[in-house]
């Protein structure tokens, strides 16, 4: 009998934690749970006819309390062909916050994952807001549960997949299993100097390509012939490790005393997906008895043909000095680096070429000189091309919360479309736009862009309204001065405001209006 109660009790505790771990909720709709998905890792994340997106930014320390949060919750819309949004209505009533400017939302089949600060308190009732859960909720938001609680503030790298949840602590790179219900963690990778985090444009339900889930880090490895520290970089999907490019990718270890100056070290910045095959983005330095030698920024590229083997045929020379930030055009056609006042373009050249080139002659190498494409510095978000050497940049004018702007580049130099009044003209050259005056917030997650039936728009926080999330046509006429731009044309609140915000705005907005019919 004793048995049987013991039995009794422990059911009832596992009861009590899984209730604990779950909730139910009230249906807010039926969903497309097996539709394919669009733009995961992202603000805003596309399934079926229903958008998913981030109301606003709000402070890791704000008030978090389930149920109470408008701002910077996560809602559901439906959206048509054309990006018009209806139908909003709150799926998840709590914050979504990281300080991770790669970080977003996912949603894989009937689950939307996100993360948000931890709500509980301490003994002292501090809140544990420099913790991070872990949590899925129903696309219907019939049920929400929690996956785990992270003694990590909330600015991790992470990424979600269909199975898994991968984050960096500390030098511990951790996998959670999503396939089943207990959630279990563990290590895949000990010693990991840098995790980067490649994504996928879209996510169908009926398959993908295996790559899509893979995470990309480097691993310090000793080298113990030489007493030299170098490094690899590798990618994970938990199961399997691929090692992109490994300690000896530059040096035959048979004869390793020959070599030994062809010992790496690499700095991953990112990596991305160019249909099924993998391009990662370096810098690296050379490392010898005479020291480290920087090599520059390198774009490596892995084909799914190949089984993602390393080829130093499909190696591109960005740079002879890293930048310390860029945006590529995509492997093989170099990059654009903000610096000196200038917007800048490397074209770059095949490291099997440039090899051959020596040290002293690569300064000179037109490969590798900076083209100016742009007379300012400019935080670059997007870009989109429109001739064989333009494209149409869209940027603020710095990393701090500022307007929105495009300009027409050329790659050769060339101004394109330049005014004829000089005395007009801003202090960049070119054919500059203004899409949104002031105030478009870049210190957290970028701006992005979507198209719907051929009519781009940009998805944006806005300061000035109190950080909610805003869009603006990129379409508007051009030749519009930043002397002459005019706020708040073409620009559309997503969600919606909470009761105090909203009171503040139409005092404002009202007295605006006021102080002009004056």
């Amino acid at each position: 009998m004793k048995k049987h109660y013991i039995k009794i009790l422990v059911f009832a505790l596992c009861a009590v934690m899984l209730f604990a771990l779950s909730s139910c909720n009230k249906s807010i709709g039926k969903a497309d749970k097996d539709a394919a998905v669009s733009y995961n890792g992202s603000l805003m994340v596309t399934q079926g006819a229903y958008v998913y997106f981030v109301n606003g930014m709000t402070e890791q320390t704000a008030d978090n309390k389930n149920g109470d949060v408008v701002k910077g919750a996560i809602y559901r819309a439906k959206i048509d062909g054309s990006g018009n949004i209806s139908d909003v209505k709150a799926l998840v009533k709590q914050a979504y916050f990281t300080s991770y400017t790669g970080a977003g939302l996912y949603v894989f089949g009937e689950w939307l994952y996100y993360v948000t600060p931890n709500t509980a308190k301490d003994k002292n009732g501090t809140l544990l807001s420099d913790q991070t859960l872990v949590m899925r909720v129903k696309t219907d938001g019939t049920k929400s549960q929690k996956i785990a609680t992270l003694k990590i503030a909330a600015g991790f790298t992470y990424k979600i997949t269909a199975s898994s949840f991968y984050y960096l602590d500390g030098t511990d790179l951790k996998s959670i299993d999503l396939s089943k219900n207990n959630f279990k963690t563990k290590v895949i990778a000990e010693e990991v100097a840098s995790f980067v985090v490649p994504k996928a444009s879209s996510y169908s339900p009926n398959g993908n390509p295996s790559i899509y889930d893979y995470v990309v880090y480097t691993k310090s490895a000793d080298e113990a012939k030489t007493g030299m520290t170098v490094n690899e970089v590798l990618a994970t999907n938990g199961s399997d490790t691929k090692t992109l490019i490994g300690k000896s990718a530059y040096f035959n270890e048979s004869s390793w005393e020959n070599d030994i100056n062809n010992l790496r070290i690499f700095t991953v910045s990112s990596a991305a997906y160019d249909g099924t095959d993998l391009v990662v983005y370096t810098s690296r330095k050379s490392t010898g008895p005479a020291g480290e030698i920087e090599e520059g920024a390198f774009a490596y590229k892995f084909y799914e043909s190949a089984g993602y083997a390393l080829n130093l045929d499909n190696v591109w020379h960005l740079a002879t000095t890293a930048p310390s930030s860029y945006q590529s055009l995509g492997f093989g056609r170099g990059i654009l680096v903000s610096e000196n006042s200038a917007v800048n373009y490397y074209a770059g050249m095949l490291e099997k070429e440039s090899k051959n080139i020596t040290k002293d002659k690569k300064i000179n190498e037109p490969a590798f000189l900076p083209i100016k494409v742009f007379n300012a510095e400019a935080n670059i978000l997007t870009l989109n091309q429109v001739g064989e050497t333009q494209y149409v940049m869209y940027f603020t004018p710095s990393t701090s919360n500022g307007a929105l702007q495009k300009a027409k580049i050329d790659l050769i130099g060339n101004e394109v479309d330049p005014y004829d009044a000089d005395e007009f003209r801003p202090l960049s050259d070119g054919h500059i736009t203004v899409l949104v005056q002031s105030d478009v917030v870049v210190s957290w997650i970028a701006p992005f862009f979507r198209d719907y039936n051929g009519t781009q728009y940009c998805y944006f926080i806005y300061a000035k309204n109190y950080n909610y999330l805003y869009r603006a046509s990129t379409e508007t006429a051009e030749g519009v001065y930043i002397s002459e731009s005019k706020d708040g044309v073409n620009v559309f609140l997503i969600g919606v405001m909470n009761d105090a915000d909203k009171t503040t705005y139409d005092a404002r907005i009202k007295a605006e209006e006021e102080a002009a019919a004056k």
